[in-house]
């Protein structure tokens, strides 16, 4: 899980706030891996809740990038193959429900 951190508890409006890079192994190959780097929102910067990241098949100490993954993490993810470089949306947020301020901003969770 990236590292959370919660902003403008006293003042301001409350948002939430994730950082460091993260990396996934798949299990059942293990020289299969994903890496994604979440960047932290800066006072003045236009990159909020952004990540960006790449797969690729470990072989010893050579990596073969096959795919990146980038996007916002409170709007919708793409996966980016590097042969091709055939985008593809892969996931997208729902829209807020009707009462969503009743529910600190929280939407639904759908797969």
């Amino acid at each position: 899980m990236p590292m959370i951190s919660a902003h403008n508890l006293v003042v301001g409006q409350l948002y939430l706030d994730l950082g460091e890079t993260k990396t996934i192994t798949n299990l059942k190959r293990p020289n299969e891996i994903c890496e994604i780097k979440f960047e932290r929102r800066g006072w003045l910067s236009k990159e909020s809740f952004k990540f960006e990241g790449e797969t690729f098949t470990k072989q010893g100490k050579k990596k073969d990038v096959t795919h990146q993954i980038l996007g916002n993490w409170n709007k919708q993810a793409s996966l980016v193959d590097t042969k091709t470089k055939s985008k593809e949306l892969i996931w997208q947020k729902t829209p807020y429900p009707e009462n969503h301020t009743y529910m600190y901003g929280m939407s639904h969770y759908h797969v």
